[in-house]
């Protein structure tokens, strides 16, 4: 009897080891494999599509803005504003021109076909994620064909931006991403949608920091060009009647104006960048500490909505 309880003990222990282990192992995949919230990424992808509208929106009117200032001051200017509008072309390309002119419309215009690259590059990038978060991305050839078409709006926006990097340092996916999100598709283990987002902040840290330098860039231009429109303002008061001052006064209120809001618009867009890079981090870091169901995107959102509200008031 003393040998029958012992024998049934021994199988419960037994059977007990194993209940534990296959317990073990389960609770182990499941914490390796859990199911990502996608909805985060999409309202990540969604707050920065309307950032990207915005964008352009705005600087169109900055363009449009510099451009009929140019051809006020043109009634006026010397033989070398038009000798600087000429086109030059390369000898070593067919299709490339170039213009020696430096004029503030023609800065701008630059600016905002850059921009529009990069835009496409940033709103293509969420859009991945939000796919390969969301598992809706299955096949690894079709990521591969995506990542490519992405990597090669870069690479277009890197040369609009004039970056002198290699084509690798400004593949905004990664090859150690890309790797890691072939086998995020085999495999769903959120450790290497973490993996993604880490190698690929590098990137994402390079265009926005290179972006808001130029939206700096143009921002000092547009207030060297407010420097040059004001002073024949300025020049006309000593001369003017008490019924054309009104005139004068109205004329410099009215690029007062145009210029505070165009800098409003400059200071939204630097603002919309550095957001950017930075919600991109503070995803993989909520991703890491499985908090990223709670992860708040409003203040990107926001952003948008401002730039939109500008982009009303400049028209």
């Amino acid at each position: 009897m003393k040998w029958i309880t012992n024998r049934h003990s021994g199988c419960n222990y037994l059977v007990l080891t194993i209940v534990l282990l296959l317990a073990g192992y389960f609770s182990g995949c499941a914490s390796i494999s859990v199911s990502t919230d996608s909805r985060p990424f999409e309202k990540y992808r969604d707050a920065f599509s309307e950032v990207q509208s915005s964008a352009d929106a705005v600087l169109a009117v900055d363009y449009k803005w510099t451009y009929e200032r140019f051809l006020e001051r043109a009634r006026e200017s010397d033989p070398s504003t038009i000798q600087g509008l000429i086109l030059t072309f390369s000898p070593e390309d067919y299709y490339l021109w170039d213009l020696s002119s430096d004029e503030l419309y023609i800065k701008v215009k630059r600016t905002q076909q850059a921009f529009k690259s990069l835009n496409a590059a940033f709103a293509g990038y969420t859009s991945l994620l939000a796919q390969l978060a969301s598992g809706s991305l299955v096949d690894v050839k079709t990521f591969d064909k995506l990542a490519k078409e992405l990597n090669d709006n870069s690479l277009s926006a890197a040369r609009a931006l004039r970056f002198t990097a290699p084509e690798k340092a400004v593949a905004i996916f990664s090859i150690a991403a890309t790797e890691a999100a072939r086998l995020y598709i085999e495999k769903k283990r959120r450790d290497y949608l973490i993996k993604i987002i880490a190698e690929n902040q590098k990137s994402v840290d390079l265009f926005a920091n290179k972006a808001v330098e130029i939206v700096k860039i143009v921002a000092m231009d547009i207030k060297n060009e407010y420097n040059n429109q004001i002073k024949p303002l300025v020049a006309r008061w000593p001369k003017a009647t008490k019924y054309s001052r009104v005139k004068v006064v109205e004329d410099v209120i009215a690029l007062n104006s145009e210029v505070t809001a165009l800098l409003e618009t400059l200071r939204s867009l630097e603002q919309s960048y550095t957001l950017f890079a930075r919600k991109h981090r503070e995803l993989g870091e909520a991703l890491s500490s499985d908090t990223v169901s709670s992860f708040d995107i409003s203040d990107l959102t926001n952003m948008g909505k401002r730039l939109s509200s500008l982009y009303k008031e400049l028209t």
